[in-house]
């Protein structure tokens, strides 16, 4: 649903071209990318593409998030600026769920970076917003989103200037794709 929104979402939210839109929930994350961010030149009938990361969930795959997190050279480092130990990776509580979903947005655009080479890159230097959507808008605070977006951009592509996050707190963007899925049902 949340991809057939993506041609219109301008009308919708505050984003500036290119963006990215990075959707965090329990049993997955999922990014919807233009394919204008691919440096790669694949022909494809639509402007947006999506990538699955079924091990990125916060809960029906967290033991995967962990492991991924303690695998990862930068995460400790990350937790550190999130003022929390590794300890908060094997916890159950309120707090280590907001701690993995940060990780989950750090870990997801890392994977996307130029620093790893298993997927597909994007030139994440060029965006000039992240929407956020899913279960992460109910849980963390813009801050809290801002604060891992910024840490990436600083730490991992030395970059000063992190693009504008916007948060989808009312799922705007699935009711619009819900609409776009109907209208095109209309019009078959």
């Amino acid at each position: 649903m949340v991809n057939r929104a993506l041609p219109r979402l301008h009308g919708l939210l505050e984003i500036a071209d290119p963006y990215l839109l990075i959707d965090i929930g329990g049993a997955t994350t999922d990014i919807h990318y233009s394919r204008d961010l691919v440096r790669d030149n694949l022909v494809t009938e639509s402007a947006y593409d999506r990538m699955v990361f079924k091990k990125l969930g916060v809960y029906k795959s967290r033991e995967s998030l962990v492991y991924s997190a303690r695998n990862n050279e930068y995460v400790f480092e990350l937790l550190g600026h999130l003022g929390v130990t590794e300890n908060i990776l094997d916890e159950r509580s309120d707090t280590a769920t907001r701690v993995l979903m940060q990780l989950a947005i750090f870990l997801v655009l890392f994977k996307m970076s130029r620093y790893h080479s298993e997927y597909i890159e994007l030139e994440l230097e060029r965006l000039n917003s992240i929407l956020f959507t899913g279960g992460i808008s109910k849980v963390l605070s813009d801050e809290e989103i801002e604060t891992v977006v910024r840490f990436f951009y600083r730490k991992i592509l030395r970059y000063h200037r992190p693009p504008a996050t916007v948060v989808d707190r009312d799922y705007a963007i699935w009711t619009l794709g819900l609409l776009s899925t109907s209208e095109e049902k209309e019009r078959a």
